[in-house]
Formats: C-alpha cells, structure tokens, sequence
C-alpha cells in the first residue's frame, strides 16, 4: 500500500499520528527521498494535519497532552544511519500537537538514546547517551 504512515519514530493518540520521517520513500534511492520533517496525520484516514522542518535528528518523541516533545542532536551533526557520538549536544523542541507550531526550545547536555524521553507529573525525563537520566520540570 502506498499511503502507509511511517518514520524513524512514532507517538499518536486516539485521534492522530506524530511521526518524524521523511515525505516519501523511494526504494531505489535515498537521495530522492527529501528531508526529514515531523508530521501530523489523521488516524481515522491517514489526511496530513501538519508538518514542520526541524533543526534535529529526532532520536525521542513523546506526546504529553497537547505537545508533543521531539529531542535529538543538530542534523548536521551526524548522517542518516550514523549513531550520534556519547556526549554530543542537543536539543529538546516542544511542538503544539493542534498544528506544529513551535513552543518552546531547550538544550540539552547530550543527545538522547532513542526513544528515551518519558514524561510523569508535569515532568520529563530523558536518558541520554553518556549515561545520564535528566529531569526537566515546567515553569
């Protein structure tokens, strides 16, 4: 099937798909694929709601409510398939679930392991490739 929603890493909810991947994917070559973006699509029959450009590698995503968290090193900091060096910066960018809009924006000390951001009691807590479990709390 041609409209299969995928990417590099998922979150969804009852009504709609989060996903950072690229726009479409050709089998015979990568460079013919574009850049990488987050998105949003319905569940209920796969209708783009939105996408953004983001400066990142998403390595974590993670709905919490009505925003969805993305973390991960600067994209020219580590190619398509490379695994990011122990340590490396990063950032954390919060995204308006309703339409990407950007939220907020937060560095952080190394880059995430993949799918390592978790989110409880107002807070989120992601661990990181050089061993590390940070905590960030809201204001």
């Amino acid at each position: 099937d041609k409209n299969l929603i995928y990417g590099r890493i998922l979150a969804f909810d009852a009504s709609a798909i989060y996903g950072y991947g690229r726009r479409q994917v050709h089998w015979s070559s990568q460079l013919m694929d574009g850049a990488y973006r987050v998105y949003s699509v319905a569940r209920s029959d796969g209708a783009k709601r939105w996408e953004k450009a983001v400066p990142i590698q998403a390595r974590a995503m993670l709905l919490a409510g009505d925003v969805l968290f993305v973390a991960g090193p600067p994209t020219q900091a580590v190619g398509p398939i490379e695994e990011p060096e122990p340590g490396r910066s990063a950032l954390l960018i919060a995204l308006s679930a309703a339409d990407g809009t950007e939220l907020a924006r937060c560095p952080l000390p190394a880059t995430p392991v993949f799918d390592g951001l978790a989110a409880a009691y107002g807070r989120l807590y992601l661990a990181t490739t050089d061993g590390r479990a940070v905590c960030l709390a809201g204001k």
